[in-house]
């Protein structure tokens, strides 16, 4: 789901605190959803648990990029290395010869 759509969840369907929320060492939802200033492209996973549950809330596990530029995807990496899974594949090349990748980070 793009950034807007989430961030419509969490209005719709979320509590204030999910924002703080985390996927076991994830980073918190507010800053994942900062991520979109950097990458308009990215879209974000997770799930929802609706009322009448006691645990109701809104929580991302992770989020995929596409068209990373090498340097990026290394800084990525860098950033996001204690992601559960991290997927970093060469997805094309620029007609300036740069590869860009497709980036995907994900907790569990």
């Amino acid at each position: 789901m793009s950034a807007k759509e989430v961030k419509k969840l969490f209005k719709t369907k979320g509590k204030k605190e999910d924002y703080d929320g985390t996927q076991n060492d994830s980073p918190t939802a507010k800053e994942m959803l900062e991520l979109d200033k950097r990458y308009p492209n990215i879209l974000y996973e997770g799930y929802v648990i609706s009322k009448p549950r006691e645990d109701w809330r809104v929580s991302i596990e992770g989020f995929s990029i596409a068209d990373v530029e090498a340097d990026k995807a290394v800084k990525l990496l860098l950033e996001f290395d204690n992601a559960d899974e991290k997927t970093a594949e060469k997805c094309d090349v620029e007609p300036d010869g740069e590869l860009v990748y497709f980036m995907r980070f994900w907790w569990d």
